[in-house]
């Protein structure tokens, strides 16, 4: 398939424009480790997950940067193979072997890690916010239902100053930044390969060669796109409206359901396209999976289908700014901290 090809409007609603041949380049703290090296510049300071017999491990700590001021960083190691002593783990962590897999446009990065005759998935987050580092720590989860009434008074404002610190998204639906990833534009959104799929192949291509090979390829099991919104005012599901955010969903639903066929060959029934609600960052974007996927997001308090808020709209054009919306927060994160100091029951 073409790069025009990828870039044609998936439905007559859609409007495109031809996407940039020049290739995003990663920034020093892109990618966290060199080819091949071990990881002894990563300290360890605490561990915060051992599940599983040692098959999922996050370890939080500090790596220097480029001026050789240490930064937060967390590690993720996903293991293909048994490590049951986290003892063990901790201490052979600096003579592991890495090879990178994959890396995001920010702090994110992937690694195939090799070490104590075991293969891990490596996911580093370089450097990382107390926010993800929150994220990463296990703690209780507790349920919300969020009225009108509580988003006009804590919520909205929460999510309008959350909305300021992802700037660098701008660049990405501009497409300044991750040309690589993109697969699909117009003058509403952006979809491009989420990097979350660890699994893709590398490297990521805006070549119609190295593309054609990925249709029905058996890694796109693992197929994970991501449609964001040009509209900065758009932070989530609350701030559509009508017919407007109905036809809006809808080309965004149609976009990724014709990516996914044109691209990778998985067919619309084989898709969950849905919002999250809260999302992970305040500006309105669409998740695409594998309806078989069990993904975290795809639980039925936080995942919004795309044609149910389209239809939803359509009967009442204020529905997301009147419903209340169920969805869990974590013990001790700053949404459940706002919630507490305002005296939202039941969740003390």
């Amino acid at each position: 398939m073409s790069t025009k090809d990828a870039s044609e409007p998936p439905t007559k609603k859609a409007k495109t424009s031809t996407t940039s041949t020049s290739t995003s380049t990663r920034s020093s703290h892109q990618e966290a480790f060199t080819n091949g090296r071990t990881i002894a510049s990563f300290h360890p300071t605490q561990l915060l997950r051992f599940d599983n017999n040692g098959q999922h491990v996050v370890i939080q700590g500090t790596m220097s940067d480029s001026s050789n001021i240490s930064q937060p960083t967390l590690i993720q190691l996903t293991q293909q193979a048994t490590c049951s002593n986290s003892d063990q783990l901790l201490e052979n962590l600096s003579t592991f072997q890495v090879t990178p897999t994959n890396y995001s446009g920010a702090e994110y990065s992937f690694y195939q890690a090799i070490g104590l005759g075991a293969t891990f998935n490596m996911e580093v987050i370089f450097p990382a916010s107390s926010r993800q580092i929150q994220r990463k720590t296990p703690s209780i989860q507790l349920l919300v239902e969020e009225t009108k009434e509580l988003y006009s008074s804590i919520i909205q404002k929460f999510a309008q100053e959350q909305a300021l610190k992802i700037g660098w998204l701008d660049a990405v639906v501009n497409l300044e930044k991750e040309l690589d990833r993109n697969l699909f534009h117009n003058t509403d959104f952006v979809i491009n390969v989420d990097t979350k799929w660890s699994t893709h192949a590398e490297p990521l291509s805006i070549d119609p060669a190295v593309r054609k090979t990925w249709h029905k390829a058996k890694w796109t099991n693992d197929l994970y796109l991501l449609a964001i919104v040009k509209d900065a005012t758009l932070k989530s599901i609350r701030d559509l409206q009508g017919e407007s955010g109905a036809t809006l969903c809808e080309n965004m639903r149609d976009a990724l359901r014709d990516v996914a066929l044109q691209v990778y060959g998985v067919p619309p029934s084989q898709l969950r396209i849905m919002f999250h609600y809260h999302p992970q960052y305040y500006r309105l974007h669409a998740h695409c999976v594998r309806i078989h996927a069990v993904n975290p997001g795809s639980e039925t308090e936080r995942a919004h289908l795309l044609t149910t808020v389209a239809f939803n709209l359509r009967m009442n054009a204020n529905y997301y700014k009147q419903a209340t919306l169920s969805y869990k927060v974590r013990a001790g994160e700053r949404l459940h901290r706002l919630l507490v100091e305002n005296d939202n029951i039941g969740l003390v």
